[in-house]
């Protein structure tokens, strides 16, 4: 980002909402804020713990006033679009600003068209995309829309 007159930044990539999400101002994404709320998940399981988020979820941590349906698992372009490919342990833009995000693979809605026992999954640590059995467990990393 271009530094403005005062030193700050102008256009920050993340807005940290204090209400356990964040949002994506590239994409305009909302993003869970902790990245460990739901852990060792098959992909059918991660799917319903995604669409089943909603205000006082993650531990009574969201507070964002959304309904069951309003989140989802992202898809494999919208879980890519997190990754800075300069970054490492996480591959996430340098400033941030989530928490307890789980150096491990995470799930995306995206089935593998070469084989549907298989979805494509994102390793937050080394940012490199790849595809499970859709019967192992990862994490679960929900998104929706503003």
């Amino acid at each position: 980002g271009h530094l403005g007159s005062g030193g700050g930044r102008v256009y920050p990539r993340f807005t940290d909402n204090e209400d356990s999400t964040v949002r994506d101002n590239r994409t305009g994404l909302i993003w869970l804020k902790y990245g460990s709320c739901f852990t060792g998940k098959n992909w059918t399981e991660a799917l319903t713990a995604a669409n089943s988020l909603a205000n006082g979820g993650c531990e009574g941590r969201l507070s964002d006033g959304s309904s069951v349906g309003d989140w989802r698992l992202p898809n494999a372009n919208e879980l890519a679009s997190l990754i800075d490919y300069g970054q490492s342990a996480p591959a996430l833009p340098s400033d941030h600003p989530f928490s307890n995000v789980q150096y491990s693979t995470y799930w995306t809605s995206t089935t593998y068209v070469g084989n549907t026992s298989y979805a494509w999954t994102v390793n937050v640590n080394s940012g490199q995309g790849g595809r499970y059995t859709k019967g192992t467990d990862n994490y679960v990393w929900p998104v929706r829309d503003e």
